[in-house]
Formats: C-alpha cells, sequence, structure tokens
C-alpha cells in the first residue's frame, strides 16, 4: 500500500518559517525553499533501481504539495489507511506532525487560501490572461474572504490522472538547453546576463532564485551519488561480485545502471546520454511541480 510522508511539506515549512522577516521576494523566498527542500531530502536509492531517487523518501507514495492543494487531506489522516478506495497508509507521528504543526501553519499561507482571503480583479492584470491579445479567462472581480465560482469548483475536482508514465510534473523543461549547457554553463549565463543587461529588480531576483534551485539539485545529485556507492546490487540481479561491492562507478550503457558518474555530472556539464536526461528528470521534476 502507498505511504503519506510528510518529507516535502516539512522541510518547506521549516524554511517558511525559518525565513520570514528576512526581506526576500516572493520568488528568492521560494526558490531558496526549494534549495532547503533539495540539500535535505532523502536520497533513497534500493538495491534494484537502475535510476536513483524517489519522488518521496517512501517506495511508493503520494506528494503532499502543502503550499497549494495538500491539506485537503487533513480531516482524513486518521481514517486514511483504512478507507475502502484508494486508501494510504500514515505513520502515526506523520499524522501528527501534520495535523498539529504543519497544516496549521498553512491555513492561510496556501496559494488557495490567499486567493481566497484577497481582493481581485482580472482588469488589474490585463497581460497576464491574454494570449496573442486574447483572453483566454473571463472577467473576475471578488472580494477578500469570497470564494468566486472557479475556485469552488477546482476545490471539488475528484481526482485527475497525471502519472510518471506520461507527466513527471505540471513543469516542462528546456531539455534542448539542458543537454547544450548544463546547470552550471546556464547559471554563468544568468551571471552574465545580469551583468550585461539593465534588469528590473524582480527579473535579477528571478535569476538569483534559479541558480539557488540549481545549487539545491546539484546538491541532491551528489548525495543519491553517495548513496548509491553504499547501495549494495543482490546476488540476483546477475552482476559479479566486485561489480555488486560497486555498482555505480561507470558511466551508464544502454543496458547499465545510472551510475555515480551520471549523478555527478547530469546537473552541471551538457550531455547527449538518455539515462542522464531520465535522472535528471527523477531529480528535479517531482519537487518544483504543483
Amino acid at each position: 500500500m502507498p505511504e503519506i510522508t510528510d518529507e516535502l511539506p516539512r522541510l518547506l515549512t521549516e524554511y517558511m518559517r525559518r525565513s520570514e522577516g528576512d526581506g526576500d521576494s516572493p520568488y528568492l523566498r521560494r526558490a531558496k525553499a526549494l534549495r532547503h527542500v533539495f540539500i535535505n531530502k532523502t536520497p533513497v536509492v534500493d538495491e534494484y533501481d537502475l535510476l536513483p531517487g524517489l519522488t518521496t523518501n517512501t517506495k511508493q507514495g503520494p506528494v503532499c504539495y502543502i503550499d497549494t492543494v495538500g491539506s485537503v487531506i487533513w480531516p482524513e489522516l486518521k481514517t486514511v489507511s483504512t478507507r475502502t478506495i484508494n486508501p494510504f497508509k500514515i505513520d502515526p507521528e506523520v499524522a501528527r506532525r501534520m495535523s498539529r504543526d504543519i497544516f496549521p501553519y498553512w491555513m492561510r499561507r496556501s496559494i488557495q487560501e490567499v486567493a481566497r482571503y484577497s481582493d481581485y480583479d482580472t482588469g488589474d492584470y490585463a497581460d497576464r490572461d491574454e494570449v496573442e491579445g486574447e483572453a483566454i479567462d473571463p472577467p473576475l472581480k471578488k472580494k477578500a474572504g469570497e470564494t468566486p465560482r472557479c475556485q469552488y469548483l477546482y476545490e471539488r475536482v475528484a481526482f485527475y490522472i497525471a502519472f510518471i508514465a506520461s507527466c513527471v510534473s505540471h513543469t516542462v523543461p528546456d531539455f534542448n538547453r539542458f543537454l547544450k549547457f548544463g546547470l552550471k554553463k546556464l547559471a554563468d549565463r544568468m551571471d552574465d546576463d545580469m551583468a550585461r543587461f539593465d534588469l528590473e529588480d524582480k527579473q535579477k531576483a528571478f535569476l538569483v532564485g534559479v541558480k539557488q534551485v540549481f545549487e539545491g539539485a546539484v546538491v541532491y545529485a551528489h548525495r543519491l551519488a553517495n548513496q548509491s556507492e553504499i547501495t549494495n546490487w543482490p546476488a540476483s540481479a546477475g552482476r559479479s561480485p566486485s561489480i555488486r561491492r560497486k555498482p555505480f562507478t561507470r558511466l551508464p550503457s544502454a543496458s547499465g545502471s545510472c551510475t555515480t558518474s551520471c549523478c555527478r555530472k547530469t546537473p552541471t556539464m551538457a550531455f547527449r546520454s538518455a539515462a542522464w536526461i531520465r535522472s535528471f528528470s527523477r531529480i528535479t521534476l517531482p519537487i518544483g511541480g504543483g
């Protein structure tokens, strides 16, 4: 049975609490929060894994996006493991932390609640809901505390399908640039852009934030590499004893595992290996989506 964990909401809450009053822009604060998640996320590498890393810190489990709609599970923390439809395991201590510490912090801080308790008028953001000059959403004007019909419907969606076979995240990276440059060179290009062009403060803050996330992804990749080096292949995997003792020491082949070298080089260097692309997707996308 899949298991609910609080790793992502717990780490995100840790940083958001710690950073209150720091004066960072929303872009930079969010980026630093994601960096904190990457640096502290558990590097899980199972003995049979050909690619390192998992979306959560359990072998199979859902991600709780506490800053969006993750709180919908709050009323079911005590019954989710025994419900008839779609049950999940949950450790009692995890349920206690989520109910008493994590969810209360986000009661007025999630995107849903910030939207609910804010005045809003699409007329104030004329360019934000238009594509090629045409509005893609109907006009909306609301007072703080009101729940518009669109949000009401969104909060009552029964389910949607977006599984890893077809969709790792809500984010689709520019793989062409990533393959060509790697994260290190992309970060260097951001530094060059900030030095050469007269960017607005919010544009600079955005680029600085992206660099923060890149740094976190690199740290997490190296931690996966370290974990891979101490993970032993079982005899049933068909490797020789010498390879089982040091399973992730070479570059990946068509039939080989995603190696320590793959984890260490994927985030920073330009590359051509499909295995490296898969590794990057597993390392970065599930954290930032949602």
